[in-house]
């Protein structure tokens, strides 16, 4: 075998499948050996070194297992990768969890209803408000939703408009309430039916002194505390359009209107002259136009003023003593 210098290397391949790493030969003659002098061994393997992410590794070994060995390792970070999402989903499952607890005994040992005041003007007292409401000190201030806790209170209490429910932080309760007033009495065969001007029922019995009688009306079943309504389309169109009419343009001395054809309605006034105003068509100019007749009649005039054609083109017509 043939001398090399210090420092030559020699690749050694010892089998097509088998590489190892590159082989320093040296030998026992002191030309060799340098400056130190020192005798080296007759040959000595050093492997070259690697620094990998997992530590050093010797390169001095098959192919094939270095290959399986990066595979290896790709699969271990996978796996490491897995386990940690998996161990921060534990981590955020805990904290809501602990979250959730500590909510919990918030709202269930804190928030006690300590103060509940009523403001406005009702004709109930405070203890038939207290009831309605159903709720009293000591419970918990989000126990109850406030459009429900209100609508029960207007379902059993009629005479309630309108009712607003605030919380306050701590632990206060204010109920606001504005009172339902009296404004139409719906005449039935027998008994009156006072309602709202939004047609709320509120009671049955006399009529007070004041109120605009609507007659003829027929209307479904009802019961206090809800809204009254027309099953009939056509009469409830009517009724609709009358009042709204007379709410813009009133009429002197008006008490009742009589709805049972609403082909033929007519005003009842306490003046001594009514008005036939036939159907809703055209009714602002029919009410003008009785107006201005009425008012060219002499003093104490009674009888009907018929308009009821003023929307064809026919003219106002009285019939003195007629009703």
């Amino acid at each position: 075998m043939p001398r090399v210098t210090r420092g030559e290397i020699k690749s050694q391949a010892a089998d097509k499948n088998r590489k190892h790493a590159p082989i320093r030969t040296a030998y026992n003659d002191a030309a060799d050996c340098g400056r130190t002098g020192r005798l080296q061994p007759e040959y000595y393997d050093i492997p070259v070194k690697r620094k990998m992410a997992y530590g050093t590794v010797s390169v001095d070994r098959f192919q094939d297992d270095g290959e399986e060995e990066a595979s290896t390792r790709l699969k271990d970070r996978g796996i490491a990768r897995k386990r940690r999402a998996k161990r921060n989903r534990r981590v955020a499952f805990s904290v809501l969890a602990i979250l959730a607890i500590g909510f919990w005994l918030l709202f269930a040992f804190a928030f006690k209803i300590e103060v509940i005041a009523f403001s406005g003007i009702s004709i109930y007292d405070e203890p038939v408000l207290r009831s309605a409401f159903g709720y009293n000190e000591g419970d918990h201030l989000f126990s109850f939703r406030k459009d429900r806790a209100a609508q029960a209170m207007l379902d059993v209490l009629p005479y309630l408009e309108t009712v607003k429910i605030s919380r306050m932080i701590p632990g206060n309760v204010l109920v606001e309430v504005t009172p339902s007033v009296e404004y139409y009495c719906i005449r039935q065969e027998n008994t009156n039916l006072i309602t709202t001007s939004s047609f709320k029922a509120l009671r049955t019995g006399d009529a007070t002194p004041g109120l605009l009688t609507l007659s003829g009306l027929n209307i479904s079943p009802w019961t206090e505390g809800q809204t009254v309504t027309i099953p009939d389309e056509e009469q409830g169109f009517s009724v609709e359009t009358v009042l709204e009419t007379i709410e813009q343009s009133p009429v002197e001395g008006l008490t009742e209107i009589d709805f049972t054809d609403i082909y033929e309605m007519k005003l009842i006034c306490n003046t001594g002259i009514n008005i036939a105003i036939g159907t809703y068509a055209g009714l602002d100019y029919k009410l003008l136009l009785a107006t201005q007749s009425i008012a060219k009649l002499p003093e104490g005039s009674v009888g009907l003023m018929d308009v009821s054609g003023a929307y064809t083109g026919h003219k106002a017509y009285f019939t003195a003593g007629a009703t």
